[in-house]
């Protein structure tokens, strides 16, 4: 998005110097940032472009006063935490224009931040402009509540798509002008490899292309590895793409993927090809394949999943997946008639049983007519719920309960680290959390959480050669972290760097220190360094073997041999 809009700014206003700023936590280290950015006005007479990302703006904490920016809803959030600077974030926002994409992704805990931020994001005269396709009828309810403050917002009824608006107390609904709906096709097939294999098989035997998505980078390793034992597609064709890459890595996957099925992908590209991937390709990626396998999901990601399919009526298909665009849903495992989510279910039981239910029988669906429905079926009131058996209710009434119960302490913890309201009487006289920011080592109750995640560690991978330690297993450049890096030494550690939530690493490094050249780095103070010896890290006070390649990944094994 960042490309987007320099590219729409740079268009819509050639004549000037406009500051555009990119805002999330690795920016700094982002190349395309640092060809824009500008340190002193001298360098004007030097600029070749109109955009510049002007240096004084780039601390996070000032990042939001620019003009123009393009980052993550993190940077918005922490203006209603309870940090330090906060109120230089809501300055830095006040009456500018807010867009907040895939909102409907949020959960719990980020919504109840949302909410009030929208409140005083009212206050302090900012539009906001909150995009989903997706979206339930209560949270467009509950989020327009907070931007207006009444306690009754009447909401329409009007077909989807739609556009909701308001201001100046009131509040209306128009529909949209929709492209005629299309069919999906939709089959249930074995969660197992084997199953998914032989889909692929049959799928693809005429050409085309398919994506794989998995929940977990654990099971997108395993089918990735299944795959490529299956040998039916050329190694070159077959890709994995997830988060646990180091970013060097990771950026050439995604540069690869967006080339090969986006918008403008050729024929050849797209021949016989297979992306397996994880909920990395689920969102802002305009990519098109003719052929889709998704592990179960919340309906509202089903449905943007399935959006990558058919995408782009240009691309010439296979008869055999020229037709309906087909997506094939990987089973859950079935226990006395109800499923069974077992490791890889990362999302609510309690959305993906009503999930289930709501797509069980269903062989085809017209979208965008049935979008709407299909959303409430899952998030409206459990009525709308199909073919509850005994069982079936029983299971779903735990499953809820559950949910609830998270869901209370989310909204407590989210409250917790709130500013009060805008029409708060002690908002200037009560004190302060100040929570801070960048500070994994403290407990969570001291930090200002913008998302509520299992703890992580963030390492930099580095490789071990005859030279001495190397970012890439051949790389020619050494470097030591016991020596204070450079800001150059520092953007190339940072582009392999990579984040992980497993228990054992993240509790063995919380106990141990970064090293001695970083300790009192401002951006390098909270990683940890991996040494790999030909691809493996073997930790042998925890029994832990570490694999990494640039074909799989990071690899996380049970126990060290």
């Amino acid at each position: 998005m960042y490309g987007r809009v320099k590219k729409f700014l740079s268009e819509r206003y050639p004549e000037g110097l406009l500051n555009l700023q990119l805002l999330h936590g690795h920016a700094a280290w982002r190349e395309d940032v640092r060809v824009l950015r500008m340190e002193t006005t001298e360098e004007l007479e030097e600029k070749e472009s109109n955009l510049a990302a002007m240096a004084w703006f780039l601390p996070r904490k000032r990042s939001l006063l620019a003009p123009f920016g393009v980052g993550t809803i993190d940077q918005a959030l922490l203006s209603v935490l309870q940090t330090r600077h906060f109120f230089v974030r809501l300055f830095g926002l006040s009456h500018k224009t807010i867009i907040f994409d895939e909102v409907h992704a949020y959960d719990t805990y980020m919504s109840t931040l949302l909410q009030h931020s929208l409140s005083w994001l009212k206050a302090i005269g900012a539009s906001v402009v909150l995009l989903s396709a997706t979206l339930p009828r209560e949270t467009r309810w509950q989020l327009l509540q907070a931007y207006t403050g009444a306690s009754e917002v009447p909401l329409p009824d009007v077909p989807y798509p739609a556009i909701t608006w308001a201001m100046e107390g009131r509040v209306e609904v128009a529909p949209l002008a929709a492209e005629s709906g299309r069919a999906l096709r939709i089959n249930w097939v074995a969660r197992e490899p084997e199953g998914i294999i032989s889909q692929l098989r049959e799928g693809l035997q005429d050409g085309g292309c398919a994506a794989v998505i998995c929940n977990t980078v654990r099971r997108a390793q395993e089918m990735y590895r299944a795959l490529k034992n299956a040998d039916f597609v050329l190694p070159e064709n077959l890709i994995l793409f997830h988060a646990r890459f180091p970013l060097a890595w990771r950026d050439k996957i995604e540069e690869s993927v967006l080339r090969r099925f986006g918008k403008d992908g050729t024929h050849a590209d797209r021949e016989r090809a297979i992306v397996v991937a994880t909920q990395v390709i689920e969102q802002s990626l305009d990519l098109d394949f003719d052929l889709m396998i998704s592990d179960l999901a919340p309906i509202d990601l089903v449905l943007q999943r399935a959006g990558r399919l058919h995408r782009h009526a240009e691309h010439q298909r296979p008869p055999r997946l020229a037709g309906e665009p087909r997506l094939l849903l990987a089973s859950p495992e079935l226990h006395a008639g109800a499923p069974v989510f077992g490791r890889d279910a990362i999302y609510e039981p309690y959305v993906l049983l009503r999930s289930y239910l709501a797509l069980r029988g269903r062989e085809r669906l017209t979208l965008p007519e049935e979008t709407a429905a299909l959303i409430e079926t899952v998030y409206g009131d459990e009525s709308l719920t199909p073919g509850l058996t005994p069982a079936l209710a029983s299971t779903l009434r735990d499953f809820k309960q559950k949910m609830q119960r998270h869901e209370e302490g989310d909204v407590f913890k989210a409250r917790q680290k709130l500013i009060p309201p805008p029409q708060s009487d002690d908002l200037l006289g009560r004190r302060s959390l100040a929570l801070r920011e960048d500070s994994p080592e403290l407990h969570e109750a001291f930090q200002a959480l913008t998302r509520l995640t299992p703890p992580s560690v963030s390492f930099v991978c580095l490789h071990r050669t005859a030279q001495g330690l190397a970012t890439e297993p051949n790389g020619k450049r050494v470097f030591d972290p016991n020596e204070p890096p450079d800001s150059d030494t520092t953007r190339e550690l940072a582009q392999y760097s990579i984040s992980v939530s497993d228990y054992r690493l993240v509790h063995y490094f919380s106990s141990q220190p970064s090293p001695a050249g970083w300790r009192e780095h401002p951006l390098l103070r909270n990683y940890h360094v991996l040494v790999f010896n030909e691809g493996v890290c073997c930790l042998d006070a925890i029994s832990c073997r570490l694999h990494l390649s640039r074909e799989i990944g990071l690899e996380i094994g049970e126990e060290a041999e």
